[in-house]
């Protein structure tokens, strides 16, 4: 798993009126890239694209790159909290449960014909292999394993590709939630 890397940069895009640009901080985990509005905006003169950092042909450089570092250290600290909290949820969290959860989301937004496909897919993942499957456990031969083992109890080709897509869906909200790094059908085709 690669580490999570962190960068200011100045949107030289979104010059306003006045000729400033925002300076966000790039934050890139795993798979996913995240920008984060720091608040600050400086003419593009002053950045130094290189160092990430205000030159200090700006006259208030000193402050305003004090501002920076303290913003990168309450976003590191932030993002750690999260990822020890995901990293222990991860632990306890199934498969089975996690797909349990997401057939309630969809039951309280009254959609129960996902819900029910949910429901569905749950069932046959604990005929398939038990109800204690490690989220993060899930790869592309436990995909493939199971896809398999749909077509030897009889479903037919829809009914497969709709259980995968089920599938691909919950382990991509997974992802969301920080619970996996990346959805194993990345790889599985």
């Amino acid at each position: 798993m690669k580490p999570t890397t962190f960068k200011f940069i100045c949107k030289y895009d979104k010059k306003d009126k006045q000729g400033e640009c925002p300076i966000y901080l790039r934050i890139y985990n795993y798979y996913t890239l995240k920008h984060v509005n720091t608040k600050l905006k400086i003419p593009p003169r002053h950045w130094n694209k290189k160092k990430s950092k205000i030159r200090e042909s700006h006259p208030d450089h000193i402050r305003l790159n004090q501002y920076l570092d303290d913003f990168l250290a309450s976003a590191k600290q932030e993002h750690k909290f999260f990822e020890d909290t995901a990293s222990k949820r991860l632990k306890k969290e199934t498969l089975v449960s996690f797909i349990n959860q997401q057939a309630r989301v969809y039951l309280n937004k009254n959609q129960f014909g996902s819900a029910q496909k949910f429901q569905t897919l749950r069932n046959k993942l604990i005929r398939f292999a038990g109800d204690n499957i490690p989220l993060h456990k899930i790869d592309k031969k436990f995909i493939l394993d199971f896809e398999s083992y749909m077509r030897q109890i009889g479903n037919k080709q829809n009914t497969i590709a709709d259980n995968l897509k089920d599938l691909r869906t919950a382990l991509n909200k997974a992802v969301e939630e920080g619970l996996i790094p990346v959805t194993p059908f990345r790889e599985s085709r």
